[in-house]
């Protein structure tokens, strides 16, 4: 890794001087390929009372998976929505992933570090999660050969987990001080995109309910002076 780079990422304001860093060293970032981009329909998230929809595309966080891939290393990292209800864990986001998880965009909870992750809203580091006591039988080492694993709490509105943040490997790996901090500052990021988007959802909502209202106060006149 570029050592100014890495060195400009861990710095304050870190989101903006990370992609700018990159910007102006030309060290650009492809998009990941997918079958399909969704990106965030804000008036269907305005109606219905989610926050996002969790289990779309949306490039945005993408980018900042792909930035955790790269920067750390590792072939694939996810950002995950942990659905209790449901029995899943959803990948808002996915980097080097199967096929059949591009197009499922889930796994189930039996098979999710990032639960951990969530319910102790810590960071969970795993060099090798094959000799781990608590973790040495989760069914994704063995099916989607998960050795080593490194997630950090994401946040939803009220700064509450949700989720987490995450990079894996085939392999061993001992994650570094420096690891953890970039991918600390990465979830600071995704946890902004959140935010924003849940305010763009609120703004929405309270546009569709003035309209309404006006219309039904327009009605009401309406048939008063007919009356």
């Amino acid at each position: 890794m570029n050592s100014a780079l890495f060195r400009q990422s861990l710095a304050p304001n870190c989101g903006l001087h990370l992609f700018s860093r990159i910007a102006s060293t030309g060290d650009v970032l492809e998009r990941p390929r997918c079958q399909k981009d969704t990106f965030m329909n804000y008036n269907t998230m305005a109606l219905s009372g989610l926050s996002m929809p969790f289990s779309e595309f949306d490039f945005r966080f993408d980018k900042i998976t792909s930035l955790a891939s790269r920067l750390l290393g590792v072939p694939v990292s996810l950002l995950t929505v942990i659905d209790d209800a449901g029995g899943r864990q959803l990948l808002k986001s996915a980097v080097g992933v199967p096929d059949e998880l591009q197009q499922s965009r889930a796994t189930p909870l039996s098979h999710s570090f990032c639960k951990h992750v969530r319910d102790s809203r810590s960071t969970l580091l795993l060099t090798d999660a094959r000799e781990h006591p608590l973790h040495m039988h989760n069914p994704a080492i063995e099916d989607y050969g998960v050795v080593s694993y490194l997630g950090v709490p994401f946040h939803g509105e009220r700064g509450k987990p949700i989720g987490a943040l995450c990079c894996s490997d085939q392999r061993p790996r001992e994650w570094s001080e420096q690891d953890v901090e970039l991918l600390i500052r990465l979830a600071s990021i995704a946890d902004d995109q959140f935010y924003l988007a849940s305010a763009v959802r609120d703004r929405a909502r309270a546009k569709l309910f003035a309209e309404k209202a006006a219309r039904t106060r327009a009605s009401f006149l309406s048939h008063a002076n007919h009356e």
